[in-house]
């Protein structure tokens, strides 16, 4: 059996245990600025701590209530479309 990695780093380990999603430079900036950007990160980035968390919360809360209401609809639409096909099957 070989005891080689599977995967070979291709640069030296860190002293974190956890990756970095990007590699900064000697001075702590990223050498990528856009390289984690989605649709709203420039807005996101440009709030303070403090109220990105009550805007990430608020929309949390938001998708999860549409979420719930899709979810009632849809199994009140399969509980009509089943007491309509056993209505069918009876007669």
């Amino acid at each position: 059996l070989s005891t080689e990695p599977l995967l070979k780093r291709t640069h030296p380990p860190s002293s974190s245990s956890s990756p970095s999603k990007t590699r900064g430079n000697n001075n702590g900036t990223p050498n990528n600025k856009s390289a984690d950007t989605g649709a709203g990160a420039a807005l996101l980035d440009n709030l303070p701590p403090t109220q990105q968390m009550i805007l990430l919360s608020f929309l949390m809360f938001l998708f999860f209530g549409m979420h719930n209401i899709l979810q009632e609809a849809i199994v009140n639409l399969l509980a009509v479309t089943n007491s309509t096909t056993k209505k069918r099957r009876s007669r």
